[in-house]
């Protein structure tokens, strides 16, 4: 039950983080995790913004919650469940690739 779930959304944030670094927004911290960490993207809240523009669910920017702390101003914080798909996570991650390359205003 409860132990597959786990598993499951674990398995499903890493897939998320290796997307996501493939897309060039590496992780933040090497620290463990078991389904949520923060990603490096410049301009985070900007690009936040766009994606959520274009109907991407695009995590938290970390500076909303976190004002006074610069080493977070350009990080987003995301997260998969055991409900997330690898179609959802593969979509984010190319809009995201898109974003970072410029190709999407």
């Amino acid at each position: 039950g409860l132990r597959d779930v786990a598993v499951l959304g674990a398995a499903r944030a890493a897939e998320l983080e290796a997307a996501l670094a493939a897309a060039g927004a590496p992780r933040l911290h090497p620290g463990p995790y078991l389904n949520e960490f923060a990603v490096r993207v410049p301009d985070a809240a900007a690009v936040h913004a766009r994606l959520i523009g274009r109907g991407i669910l695009a995590g938290l920017p970390v500076a909303r919650i976190m004002p006074g702390e610069p080493s977070l101003a350009d990080a987003l914080l995301v997260c998969a469940t055991e409900i997330t798909t690898s179609a959802e996570i593969a979509a984010f991650a190319a809009a995201l690739h898109e974003e970072l390359a410029g190709g999407v205003r």
